[in-house]
């Protein structure tokens, strides 16, 4: 894998190619996610559009409502651990 001088903080490529974003923004929440992608290009515009959306909803007091399931899935993009199977049938139940 090709070293890459990167623009934004926060943003880092793992072993496996897949870029991440690891951010704390001041007044907000941390942002931990998968860009899902190995695209650096792609992946910085997934993380601008999430620290976008996290500073718009501490300005305008908003937030995104996200399902369940929704939440299950960034739940396992995220996780790297031998009991996550478990963990999602507990959550299924």
């Amino acid at each position: 894998m090709p070293k890459r001088k990167k623009s934004l903080s926060g943003l880092n490529q793992r072993k496996n190619g897949i870029w991440y974003l690891d951010k704390k923004l001041e007044g907000c929440n941390r942002i931990h996610r998968s860009c899902e992608t190995t695209d650096y290009k792609d992946a910085e515009q997934r993380a601008l559009h999430w620290i976008k959306a996290a500073q718009d909803s501490k300005i305008f007091k908003t937030r995104t409502k996200i399902t369940l399931n929704e939440a299950i899935e960034i739940y396992k993009s995220t996780q790297i651990k031998k009991s996550l199977p478990s963990d999602l049938d507990n959550l299924k139940k």
